[in-house]
């Protein structure tokens, strides 16, 4: 309770006492999901959005929040800003939805990343030294000084992301390896070994790590597609293949399982690169997935007829709600893909054509006269193109990190099916 009590406290300067009790107590309740999470950093500043769905009153709402602090003065600097879809939120700004999703990033997220870096947060504590721990092992290695990576395994899209490095480009640094020894970066070879992707369910991560005679997880890959080990101190350079890749997640902000299981599949088959699901082969892992199925809800409400859709799954516990996959918000507003047209006639056009073209030939829906903000529009080409060429199922995972498949034509049927019945009127 002492951690519920800190995020009580530190939630006083952006919500109301009565949104952070009732939010304490769906957060305890078990009815929230997280469905998506992103950060970034620049020149000190770390900025980081969390999405997901609050369960009350028989319905879903969609929350969003928004965090930034600096890595200097780390949670003190602390900013909020939160977005949800229900009626409190749009009339005070806040609510006991983004409240629960707040306890449960505090919980899951801020405080142990608090706790694992307390010591680094400020330059010039050399003296002091500390620890980092190693996701998915628990094992740590002891630093004593200079720049240190966040995290082990993690693909760093700038430099200011590497804790202590006080310049923009990472070859101007000064590394302190697993030892304790200080050195420059030095000059690159070539990389001969097997990439490793590593997945991690609970909380989902993505962490990085090579093979050669065994599998090195104490490393770091960089924005100049390159890739250093902290306990020998080698430093490597990609071929042009593993650029792309690199190149494309980097560029899109890819994340979830699906895009990173299409990013890498072809170099999968040639070997140049190994999947692994909490440190076990992929491969075994999908082999026995169940299938979520699929629910569909209409309800009134201000006196509407709404439709919701969610999965359900089935383990030893009974049925499981389970995560949407991302690349499916292009059939949704409120915190989904059709959100980025200009105009909502645009983003109905546009869905309306997926339902009439099957879905080998989406990938060639998208074209120039497509309004999209910002560089949404490549990154609406790469997931079509994904959807395009997937098989026939998608992976989704509970909030729990199990994993499910899902039919993507059981998903397309339905979606035909209702607008063969409601046309338009259904889209609208």
């Amino acid at each position: 309770m002492v951690i519920l009590e800190e995020a009580f406290l530190l939630g006083k300067s952006f919500f109301e006492e009565s949104s952070l009790k009732k939010g304490q107590d769906l957060y305890l309740s078990n009815k929230l999901k997280l469905s998506f999470e992103k950060e970034r950093a620049y020149e000190g500043i770390v900025a980081l959005t969390f999405s997901g769905l609050v369960f009350q009153d028989s319905l879903w709402w969609d929350v969003q929040l928004s965090f930034r602090f600096t890595e200097k003065e780390g949670l003190s600097s602390l900013l909020v800003k939160p977005k949800c879809s229900c009626l409190p939120f749009l009339e005070k700004g806040q609510c006991a939805h983004a409240a629960a999703l707040f306890y449960h990033v505090y919980v899951e997220k801020l405080r142990k990343r608090q706790l694992a870096f307390k010591d680094f947060v400020e330059q010039g504590e050399e003296e002091h030294g500390g620890e980092i721990t190693e996701e998915g092992t628990g094992r740590t290695k002891r630093f004593q000084a200079g720049v240190i990576p966040r995290e082990f395994g993690l693909f760093y899209h700038h430099a200011k992301e590497v804790l202590g490095l006080p310049v923009s480009r990472f070859d101007l640094g000064l590394f302190q390896l697993c030892s304790g020894q200080v050195i420059s970066l030095p000059s690159p070879t070539p990389f001969l070994g097997t990439l490793v992707v590593r997945f991690f369910s609970n909380p989902y991560r993505v962490l990085y790590a090579y093979k050669t005679e065994k599998i090195h997880t104490f490393v770091s890959l960089f924005s100049e597609y390159s890739l250093f080990n902290w306990e020998t101190g080698e430093y490597f350079f990609f071929e042009n293949v593993i650029v792309n890749a690199l190149k494309k997640i980097k560029m899109l902000g890819l994340h979830g399982p699906n895009d990173l299981f299409f990013v890498w599949h072809e170099l999968v088959e040639s070997g140049q690169v190994i999947l692994l699901w909490n440190d076990g082969p992929l491969e075994s892992v999908l082999s026995k997935l169940q299938k979520a199925t699929i629910v569909a809800n209409f309800f009134s409400q201000e006196e509407s007829t709404c439709l919701e859709f969610f999965l359900e799954a089935e383990n030893e516990k009974g049925n499981v709600l389970v995560q949407i996959p991302s690349a499916l918000k292009f059939f949704f507003f409120q915190g989904g893909y059709l959100d980025h047209f200009y105009t909502k006639r645009e983003a109905l056009n546009f869905l309306e054509k997926i339902l009439k073209t099957s879905r080998e030939n989406w990938k060639e829906i998208l074209t120039s006269s497509h309004s999209l903000n910002g560089e949404w529009k490549n990154f609406f080409t790469f997931q079509l193109q994904m959807l395009s060429e997937q098989g026939e199922d998608l992976i989704c995972f509970s909030p729990q990190g199990e994993l499910f498949s899902f039919s993507l034509k059981s998903w397309e049927k339905l979606w035909r099916a209702l607008w063969n019945f409601g046309g338009h009127e259904f889209l609208k």
